[in-house]
């Protein structure tokens, strides 16, 4: 079980890479024609509380949840509107009771 922090995209990857399903909430904004993520996070396991699959969209901001299963590379690909990510992402993983 891994505690809330921060780690390297790689290492949270690893971690929720066998779950089947991810819980992902990302905001990201538009800076000079390029989508820059401000916040990531994926939740493994068990449901977020208050969980509401959402997207907003508006000129120069974005606001997403969406599910993943833990199989697939969530890591945005260039061409991609939330390409890149920021070096650190927080991870928590909390396990099924």
């Amino acid at each position: 079980m891994k505690e809330p922090g921060q780690g390297p995209p790689g290492d949270v990857v690893a971690l929720i890479d066998s779950s089947p399903t991810v819980w992902v909430h990302v905001a990201a904004v538009r800076q000079e024609d390029q989508w820059n993520a401000t916040h990531v996070e994926m939740t493994s396991s068990v449901v977020p509380e208050s969980w509401v699959l959402r997207r907003w969209a508006y000129d120069d901001i974005i606001f997403l949840s969406c599910t993943i299963t833990g199989s697939e590379d969530p890591t945005p690909q260039p061409g991609d509107p939330l390409h890149p990510l920021e070096p650190r992402v927080q991870g928590v993983h909390r396990p099924h009771r």
